[in-house]
C-alpha cells in the first residue's frame, strides 16, 4: 500500500513539474500567442509586476476559496497544496531555466511547451489524489447550473480569454491552436497514465 501511494504521489508531482516546464516554454515562445490562462497571467505580470507564479497562486487560491465556501466536498488539503506547488514550480523553473530556454527556437518551444502542458495535466489528474483549484471550480459551477464539465470549462476559458484580450495579453493563432491541441494531449496522457497506475 505504501509503495502504491508513493508511486501516485511521485506521478502527481511529476505531472505538476511537466506542466510548469511547459508553461515556461510557452512564456519563451509567446510570439505565437499562449493559452488563455497563460495570457491572463502574463498580462497581469506586465501591468502590475510580480511573477507568473505569483498570479497563478492568487488566482488558484481565489478558486479554492470559492469552492470551500460553496461546494466543500470538492475541496481538500491537496487543493491548497496544489495551488502552492504549481506556483513554486513555475517560478522555480523560470529562475533556473529561463536563460537556457531562450536559445530554443520559438516554434519548437511552442509545440513542446503545449505538449508538456497537456501531458502534465493528464499525468497529475490520472492519480485522483485531489481536485486542482480550477478543476474543482469547474465541477462546482457544473453542478450548480447543470452544465457539462466541458461546457463549463469552455465558458470559463472564453471569459478569461476576453479579459486577456482587453488587457492586451499575448493572444494569437497559437491560442486557438492550443485550445484544441492541449485537450487532445490531455486525453492521451490520461489514458496512458491510468493504464500505468493500474499495473502498479
Amino acid at each position: 500500500m505504501f509503495n502504491k501511494n508513493y508511486t501516485r504521489v511521485t506521478i502527481y508531482v511529476s505531472g505538476l513539474l511537466l506542466l510548469a516546464l511547459g508553461i515556461n516554454l510557452m512564456i519563451t515562445a509567446q510570439v505565437f500567442g499562449v493559452s488563455p490562462w497563460d495570457a491572463f497571467f502574463l498580462a497581469l505580470t506586465q501591468h502590475f509586476g510580480f511573477t507568473v507564479g505569483f498570479w497563478m497562486f492568487w488566482s488558484n487560491l481565489f478558486f479554492s476559496l470559492l469552492v470551500f465556501v460553496f461546494k466543500r466536498n470538492y475541496f481538500t488539503l491537496g487543493t491548497i497544496l496544489t495551488t502552492i506547488a504549481i506556483s513554486v514550480f513555475v517560478d522555480g523553473l523560470f529562475w533556473l531555466l529561463h536563460e537556457p530556454l531562450l536559445y530554443i527556437p520559438d516554434l519548437p518551444a511552442f509545440l513542446v511547451g503545449g505538449t508538456l502542458i497537456g501531458f502534465g495535466i493528464g499525468v497529475y489528474v490520472s492519480t485522483n489524489i485531489c481536485f486542482a483549484p480550477q478543476e474543482a471550480f469547474v465541477l462546482m459551477v457544473s453542478d450548480k447550473f447543470g452544465w457539462t464539465y466541458q461546457r463549463t470549462e469552455i465558458f470559463l476559458s472564453i471569459f478569461i480569454l476576453l479579459i486577456s484580450i482587453s488587457m492586451a495579453g499575448k493572444v494569437g493563432w497559437g491560442t486557438l491552436f492550443l485550445a484544441f491541441y492541449v485537450g487532445i494531449i490531455i486525453q492521451a496522457s490520461l489514458k496512458i497514465s491510468q493504464k500505468y497506475l493500474l499495473r502498479t
